[in-house]
């Protein structure tokens, strides 16, 4: 089993934020780790690292990493990671952003990757990535998470130079 993250990158807006799916090298170091992301440039594409910086592999500023359940198999999941396509498709958006008029994003990827892993059965399923409200309430958990480590600098605890928090901190 091997913990996974999401990293989360300021955009400049309290409680809004670049969102990657962190991985640990197979030396289990997560500050230089592989990072799976998407990226607005006209249209998404993604923009995958191996053995990156986490705390500047964005072009904003790194707030914290929050933990998720593991997963069963990371190279399974490497590989669902790598090859999801970037682009909406025929996810339907969060309520949250249609309601606000905003567009596909990174959160929304980074949420379906991980409704695959669940489905695949290599992540458990006590993390449902909002099913119910179709990612809704998975997405404000993690933002009020960001919120809170911008808040209290001492959230968490401080791995590889990386700042770490639970899930249900």
């Amino acid at each position: 089993m091997t913990d996974i993250y999401i990293a989360l990158h300021s955009t400049g807006q309290r409680g809004r934020y670049h969102w990657q799916l962190v991985f640990p090298t197979s030396a289990g170091h997560i500050g230089n780790a592989n990072v799976f992301q998407v990226r607005l440039d006209s249209v998404w594409v993604t923009a995958h690292a191996n053995n990156a910086d986490i705390l500047s592999s964005s072009e904003s500023s790194f707030v914290c990493a929050v933990r998720l359940p593991p997963v069963s198999d990371i190279k399974r999941a490497h590989r669902i990671a790598a090859t999801e396509d970037p682009g909406q498709g025929s996810t339907a958006l969060l309520w949250i952003h249609s309601a606000a008029g905003l567009g596909w994003s990174c959160a929304q990827w980074v949420i379906r990757v991980l409704r695959i892993f669940i489905a695949e059965g290599i992540m458990t399923s006590t993390l449902t990535a909002g099913a119910e409200d179709n990612g809704a309430s998975f997405y404000l958990q993690i933002c009020g998470v960001g919120a809170k480590a911008e808040d209290d600098r001492d959230l968490g605890q401080v791995v590889d130079g990386v700042r770490i928090i639970p899930l249900d901190a």
